[in-house]
């Protein structure tokens, strides 16, 4: 879990889960007051550098350009395990992703 402070306040985390094998980012929050200040890009810029496999994640419709603008790329595909999970997710709308090292943009 990678957690930003200001001073002793908690204004944004994230969270990267072993899923069988997987690297799923299951959390990604900024607080609503730090919103718009490339917090969450920051944040994922830093969590995927830290990781040496693909990490996969469900994204909400109205944050895909802000993952997209991160690296990641629509996952067309998922392995088993996250697959299962993306079908218990699917209700919420989400749209699977991925970041795999050779997709940041250059």
């Amino acid at each position: 879990m990678w957690v930003v402070y200001n001073e002793l306040e908690i204004i944004a985390a994230c969270r990267v889960q072993d899923q069988s094998g997987q690297l799923f980012l299951s959390t990604l929050y900024v607080d609503e007051m730090w919103r718009g200040q490339k917090i969450a890009s920051q944040l994922l810029t830093t969590v995927t550098d830290a990781q040496k496999g693909t990490v996969f994640t469900f994204v909400y419709q109205n944050l895909i350009d802000l993952y997209l603008q991160n690296g990641f790329n629509y996952a067309l595909t998922l392995p088993n395990s996250l697959q299962s999970l993306f079908e218990v997710y699917a209700h919420r709308k989400v749209v699977a992703m991925h970041f795999t090292r050779d997709t940041v943009p250059s």
